[in-house]
C-alpha cells in the first residue's frame, strides 16, 4: 500500500510539472488570456485542469487540479510569471 501511495505521488508531481510546462508554451502562443480561462491536458495516466484565478502585474495565479488514472486528486496553488504582451 505504501508502494502504491508513493508511485501515485510521483505520478502526480510528473503531471504537475508536464502540464506546466506544456501551459507556459500555450501562454506564450497565445498572450490573449482572461482570469477565468481553464486548460485541460491529458495524458496516458492522468488529467490536468489549470484554472486562471487571477491576473495581478506580472504574476498569474493558476490552480493545477491534478487527477490520476487510479482516481486520485491532488491541487496546486501556483504563481507563474506573466507578462501580457
Amino acid at each position: 500500500m505504501i508502494t502504491d501511495n508513493m508511485i501515485e505521488q510521483a505520478k502526480i508531481e510528473t503531471l504537475f510539472q508536464m502540464s506546466r510546462t506544456e501551459f507556459i508554451e500555450s501562454i506564450s502562443e497565445n498572450q490573449n488570456i482572461h482570469h477565468d480561462d481553464v486548460f485541460n491536458f491529458k495524458y496516458p495516466y492522468g488529467i490536468v485542469t489549470i484554472s486562471i484565478r487571477k491576473i495581478q502585474d506580472d504574476t498569474m495565479y493558476t490552480n493545477f487540479q491534478v487527477d490520476t488514472s487510479k482516481g486520485v486528486q491532488y491541487i496546486y496553488q501556483h504563481a507563474i510569471p506573466y507578462h501580457e504582451s
